[in-house]
């Protein structure tokens, strides 16, 4: 059985400064990663986002943090509800599809170009 894959994300502390990594699902769009904050703009690491939309990221499993994308620079961002409605039609048919999940605000994890 293959080992289930996560979006290790790394923030910055809006306060501290310091960073603040976490464990997620996910999918890709166009290259491009697509997270779901089921407490919305209540989560830390949005809040954090919002503040410094600077992260980090890799992608991998519970034995490897790095064993499907290494650490990549990026740029988050909480897309628009109200402007973006068919990505997020797109984005919450794919978590639908591979978590049976699709609660939740709509964060974007593009790596730097």
């Amino acid at each position: 059985m293959k080992a289930e894959t996560f979006l290790y994300l790394v923030t910055r502390g809006r306060n501290s400064g310091l960073p603040r990594r976490m464990e997620v699902w996910f999918v890709e769009l166009d290259q491009v990663f697509y997270v779901l904050a089921e407490s919305r703009d209540r989560a830390d690491w949005v809040r954090n986002i919002e503040a410094n939309p600077d992260v980090s990221f890799s992608i991998g499993n519970r034995r490897n943090a790095f064993s499907a994308v290494d650490t990549t620079d990026g740029l988050g961002r909480v897309v628009d509800e109200a402007g973006e409605a068919e990505l997020i039609e797109r984005v919450r048919a794919q978590m639908l599809a591979k978590y049976r999940w699709m609660d939740g605000m709509i964060v974007e994890i593009a790596p730097r170009r």
